[in-house]
């Protein structure tokens, strides 16, 4: 009974001050105040948005050509989540990698993505046209050498970046009389585009100086005026970056030269028979062509190359991975000699640039005849 009285006038007290202490804090109205300036309309929230999204079809082009192309489809991301491919093949990759100037990035990631406009673009970072500027232009070295060798293309950095050899794995050493070959992929890998078009990366093999210069090179931002001027909806230019296309039901090629005359170098381009970028009335690039059939059917009858999986493309082709009836491997490798490795790599740094030496006609031109002689 004490407990239960204690309890309601305890009750009864907290309700006393609620009803009236607040009551006696409040007091009477005070009269109402001056009324405040008016203040300006605050920006629309959306408005940096309309930058880039808005009524244009420009955005929804560039995304419809980047879906057709080589870098945003599925066969650039297969190998994405290994840390020796990341770099290059996805976006979290390439912009750890363009800070930190390494091969590899430190781990992989966990839900990596595909080469896309983050990768290349600083996307919305200021909300306003800046956001198309390019994330990395910065001067780089070449892995082929052991990154002895400065590269610097200016805007044309973003590409070459990716876009060069691997290293030579086991490499070429002169103080050795053979290398031992234990993988089919042996070679410069795919990406060796920047290294043909600085003239870097072949051997000279008789001992002459290979004319390394190319006009192309001086060009800022070779790559894009090539391979984004002139969009064909989305077969050729613009963000497919294709400089040809090939139906395959009809076997027509649709080629896109309109960046080879709007540099202003050349005035027609476009040969006859095999291939269609001969300039200026010459036969070039049908010569470059001719000499690597010719190189490539002497190293397959070598029992070098492996000519079968590459559908008519030298720049599919492999070193063979059969020798001597068995499987190519750490125990039964394709031994060359020293000099017989600089043909087999030479062949592969031109094919694996995949231009039939359109990025430096001179370098390759020279790179063959060598490589042709030495075989003959």
């Amino acid at each position: 009974m004490k407990r239960n009285n204690l309890l309601n006038g305890l009750i009864a007290v907290l309700v006393f001050i609620a009803i009236f202490g607040v009551q006696s804090c409040t007091g009477p109205e005070g009269p109402a105040g001056a009324p405040g300036k008016d203040g300006k309309d605050g920006t629309d929230g959306t408005a940096v948005c309309a930058t880039c999204h808005n009524s244009s079809t420009d955005l929804a082009s560039k995304q419809a050509q980047w879906a057709l192309s080589k870098h945003g489809q599925g066969e650039a991301f297969m190998s994405a989540n290994r840390k020796e491919c990341a770099a290059c093949h996805t976006t979290e990759g390439f912009l750890e990698t363009a800070k930190t100037n390494a091969d590899t990035v430190q781990n992989v990631f966990l839900s990596p993505t595909t080469i896309n406009c983050r990768t290349c673009h600083n996307v919305h970072v200021k909300f306003d046209n800046t956001d198309w500027k390019l994330t990395s232009v910065d001067p780089f070295k070449f892995r082929y050498d052991g990154k002895k060798t400065d590269v610097d293309l200016k805007d044309a950095n973003l590409c070459a970046r990716c876009h060069q050899a691997r290293p030579l794995s086991p490499g070429i050493d002169d103080t050795k009389d053979s290398v031992s070959i234990t993988s089919f992929r042996w070679g410069p890998h795919y990406g060796g585009q920047s290294n043909i078009l600085v003239g870097h990366s072949a051997f000279s093999l008789d001992g002459s100086t290979l004319p390394s210069f190319q006009a192309h090179q001086t060009i800022n931002g070779a790559c894009f005026k090539c391979h984004m001027t002139g969009p064909l909806g989305t077969i050729v230019g613009g963000h497919t970056f294709n400089t040809a296309f090939y139906n395959e039901e009809t076997g027509a090629k649709t080629v896109n030269t309109a960046g080879c005359r709007a540099s202003g170098c050349h005035t027609t381009v476009g040969g006859t028979g095999k291939n269609a970028w001969d300039v200026d009335g010459g036969t070039k690039v049908t010569e470059m062509y001719r000499d690597i059939l010719e190189i490539r059917k002497i190293l397959a009858g070598k029992g070098w190359i492996d000519t079968t999986q590459a559908h008519g493309n030298p720049g599919h082709d492999y070193v063979t991975n059969i020798v001597n009836g068995k499987p190519l491997s750490a125990t039964n490798p394709l031994k060359l000699s020293t000099f017989e490795a600089k043909i087999l790599a030479n062949y592969l740094v031109v094919v694996k640039d995949k231009s039939l030496g359109i990025h430096n006609p001179k370098y390759v031109s020279a790179v063959l005849k060598q490589t042709l002689n030495a075989l003959q």
